[in-house]
């Protein structure tokens, strides 16, 4: 029998959320900065940084995605 509660719980996420690829460099920008403030600034895991964009050595093969809140 196929959980049809899973399509339920799909359609109510596209509802609230929004998923968006950062293919271009305008969103992985803002992932980046995300990242900076996240990372940098509220946690400080990481140092902050100039630019307020943290990044590493794996984001040249990462993809990138960004999930906003639709409301």
């Amino acid at each position: 029998m196929f959980p049809f509660d899973l399509l339920n719980l799909s359609q109510g996420f596209k509802r609230y959320f929004d998923i968006a690829p950062a293919v271009s460099d305008e969103r992985q920008d803002q992932a980046y900065g995300i990242r900076h403030r996240v990372y940098c600034e509220e946690l400080g895991f990481e140092p902050v940084r100039d630019d307020r964009r943290e990044r590493d050595p794996y984001d040249a093969r990462a993809m990138h995605v960004l999930v906003r809140s639709v409301s």
